[in-house]
């Protein structure tokens, strides 16, 4: 299967609210990191729980002022987002392990990779739409975050491998 078949979240031609919204799910390379980021989220402790999720917006929506307003990022942006999930399905597997701060800086150099493939394609009006896409966003993060909370240790830890194996199927596709 082709990788245009697989990100499919860069053919949106909606670029108001509802194209925001819409936007994150489209992917399967979006979808992912961002559910991993729940996973991740998950399994921090104190304030690390908010930080990790926190990081991804913020950074997401650094990336995305940058790309939308300003010379792009560079980065190879198909390459940046594969990789991401990558590896935050691999920090999803063993983040009890990392540092929060080390997730945290993890976690938002992903959050400005997807954030330059948002605001690399958005068109005007930009408000709307980078909303719209922080809204998805944090939903995904909120999924991700209450399935690892029911879902048994060595299922988390599973659904981190899936993800970072996902990641390298859509690279080699």
């Amino acid at each position: 299967m082709p990788l245009d078949l697989l990100t499919l979240a860069h053919i949106s031609s909606d670029h108001g609210l509802v194209g925001g919204l819409v936007h994150p799910m489209l992917g399967l390379d979006h979808l992912l990191a961002m559910v991993a980021v729940g996973l991740i989220a998950a399994q921090c402790l104190g304030t690390a729980r908010l930080t990790a999720p926190l990081a991804f917006l913020v950074a997401m929506s650094l990336g995305f002022v940058l790309a939308s307003t300003g010379p792009a990022l560079p980065l190879p942006t198909e390459a940046t987002i594969i990789a991401s999930v990558v590896l935050l399905g691999l920090v999803a597997a063993f983040a009890r392990q990392i540092h929060p701060a080390i997730l945290a800086a993890l976690i938002a150099l992903s959050g400005l990779a997807h954030g330059q493939a948002h605001g690399a394609e958005a068109m005007a009006p930009l408000a709307p739409y980078a909303l719209g896409m922080l809204m998805t966003t944090a939903v995904l993060h909120a999924l991700g975050f209450a399935f690892a909370r029911f879902a048994s240790r060595q299922l988390v830890y599973l659904s981190g491998f899936g993800i970072a194996a996902t990641g390298i199927v859509l690279a080699l596709a």
